[in-house]
């Protein structure tokens, strides 16, 4: 009896599906995880930093967290909603304590900790190790400049004293020295908590651009009303300087260059504000 065989492209076109398929249903997973993601931080951001409704914001991301969280096809993106609904409750908590931004990063972060202690991951996925820094330090020199001169000009052409954080009656050597405390502290409490935490449980659930964009814009609404400047000019450059330093974190898989480029860029407006005030002083 003859077997008949069928031609190949019958044969390539009946199991096209079978190869494709897992493929494809991957890439619908990452583009609507990719777009929740997004949507979601965005969203939770302009509810509480911009029009203060905290209260709201932790309800929506508390109905995303329990939709997600426990079931095992979705469990990576409830746990990216639970850092940032943890955030958003400490944010809030430590808040209606009568501790603000700045003050409150170092009490965010400890609460953060422990979520990060008891639920993973290991300290060498959340970019503490050095990864490529040295083949990536003259980018890191790039951004560095650009988000300086790009602030500093921002501040210089919108500059108003009334609105400087900084105590310009304070000595200016004194004002160098709390300057580079004030730097240090931003640089490590705000690149740990963004660049390192929140960088990381977004990567995991939705993939990297997902993550570079959801956690930049969540940085840079928080700094709507903390900003120098703050208003729609202080989300722009935050959210500028959120999505370049996610960037450089990505691209080196380590956090010291953003923390570097973050150190210098704070510096640099501190000291830039704190003369412009003795200017405006005289």
């Amino acid at each position: 009896m003859r077997v008949r065989v069928p031609p190949p492209a019958l044969f390539i076109g009946l199991h096209l599906p079978t190869i494709f398929c897992p493929t494809i249903l991957a890439q619908r997973k990452i583009l609507r995880n990719s777009i929740l993601v997004v949507l979601s931080t965005i969203a939770a951001g302009l509810v509480y930093f911009v029009f203060g409704q905290g209260y709201w914001a932790i309800t929506g991301l508390m109905l995303l967290t329990v939709a997600t969280r426990f079931r095992r096809k979705t469990i990576d993106l409830g746990k990216a909603f639970q850092m940032v609904l943890t955030f958003l409750i400490l944010s809030v908590g430590i808040n209606e304590l009568g501790i603000t931004y700045p003050y409150s990063l170092i009490l965010i972060l400890a609460g953060l900790v422990m979520v990060i202690f008891f639920e993973g991951p290991e300290w060498k996925d959340l970019y503490f190790g050095p990864g490529e820094t040295g083949s990536n330090f003259r980018l890191s020199l790039f951004v560095m400049l650009a988000l300086v001169v790009l602030s500093c000009s921002w501040n210089y052409l919108t500059f108003s004293p009334e609105h400087n954080p900084v105590p310009v009656a304070w000595p200016l050597d004194a004002l160098l020295v709390i300057g580079v405390g004030f730097a240090a502290y931003m640089a490590i409490m705000e690149e740990i908590i963004f660049r390192s935490f929140l960088l990381q449980k977004l990567n995991t659930a939705a993939g990297e651009v997902a993550a570079v964009v959801g956690q930049g814009f969540f940085y840079g609404l928080m700094h709507y009303k903390v900003g120098a400047p703050s208003g729609i000019h202080g989300i722009v450059l935050a959210s500028l300087s959120g999505l370049a330093l996610g960037f450089l974190v990505k691209k080196s898989n380590s956090i010291y260059l953003a923390m570097l480029v973050h150190f210098v860029l704070t510096l640099a407006v501190f000291v830039e504000l704190a003369i412009l005030g003795k200017i405006e002083g005289n």
